[in-house]
């Protein structure tokens, strides 16, 4: 396991490994950003959980190894390989280092139930602009899947969805051309693809009065608080219930001084458990006991998905 160390305005990714003499050394990797340490951190452990205890090239590295080695040799496999098969590799080469386990688990839905049925046996160099817009259109008469244990809607996909698959297949293809599983001087087939048209509906918000009504008839006394902190701070339900003791400054100074405060560093979120084991666990603070036998997910305390999500109010 990695770990991630601050030191002064950068961070230090500290793993050991195994040099030629079977001796255990410690390695520390210093980078810019937060963000860019827990990247290089969840990396650094898929990669040694693939090829045991060595010392771990950067991503870029790797990248040029493979532009080298597709510039010496470029088979017939790589140019049959169907969106499918790149999809497969994309997964699980750039998502372990890319995204959170929340992240990886949508992506990973929304591959395997709206893109492996409609175009995963297409080759991938045959995946045009054309193609693709057709595709988005088709997307539309096709029924929603339901998330977890939820009842079928009935409804078909919406364009705001068809917008999330646009964005993994932009990404996945901006990664194929850089992998040189398509010609390097092409353009992105996704980038110029036409989306169904997005009705935006302003998105309905109480007013002073109705939450004033709403308060005094809840009667649960958490449900009752959480409300408050929802309107009072705009926490998200996840972080509300992700908040604990230690997050809050509630004292009598603070309150005379106007200063009473919470700091939002976790957050409350279901997570299914084959994304949680290929992340290693990544950003998970805590998982929670199951309460039923042969469940596929697990409520987890993780940190925030972005850097701008840790705030304090």
């Amino acid at each position: 396991m990695a770990s991630i160390i601050s030191r002064k305005t950068k961070y230090a990714v500290v793993y050991w490994y195994l040099n030629e003499s079977n001796i255990r050394k410690q390695k520390w990797d210093t980078l810019e950003t937060k963000k860019e340490a827990q990247a290089r951190k969840a990396f650094i452990e898929y990669y040694q959980k693939k090829n045991g205890y060595c010392l771990v090239p950067h991503e870029q590295e790797i990248i040029g190894v493979q532009k080298q080695a597709a510039e010496q040799n470029t088979t017939k496999e790589d140019e049959d390989i169907t969106v499918r098969e790149f999809l497969e590799v994309f997964v699980n080469l750039y998502g372990p280092s890319k995204w959170s386990v929340s992240t990886f688990s949508t992506k990973l839905s929304q591959i395997e139930n709206y893109i492996y049925p409609l175009i995963g046996d297409l080759k991938l160099k045959d995946l045009t602009t054309k193609k693709l817009t057709q595709y988005y259109h088709d997307l539309l008469s096709v029924p929603e899947v339901p998330r977890g244990n939820r009842k079928a809607s009935g409804r078909m996909v919406q364009p705001a969805l068809v917008k999330k698959i646009h964005n993994t297949l932009r990404c996945a293809l901006n990664q194929a051309i850089r992998w040189e599983y398509l010609d390097t001087k092409m353009r992105n087939p996704a980038s110029l693809a036409t989306l169904p048209k997005r009705q935006k509906n302003k998105r309905k918000v109480w007013s002073i009065e109705t939450f004033t009504e709403a308060i005094q008839v809840a009667e649960d006394e958490l449900l009752l608080l959480a409300m408050q902190l929802a309107f009072s701070t705009s926490l998200r339900v996840g972080e509300i219930t992700g908040l604990t003791w230690d997050n809050l400054v509630i004292d009598d100074e603070s309150i005379k001084n106007n200063m009473a405060r919470l700091s939002v560093k976790k957050e409350l979120s279901r997570v299914y458990l084959s994304a949680m084991q290929k992340l290693q666990e990544k950003d998970i603070i805590r998982v929670f006991p199951v309460q039923k036998p042969h469940c596929k997910t697990r409520l987890v305390l993780k940190t925030p998905k972005t850097e701008s999500s840790v705030r304090t109010v």
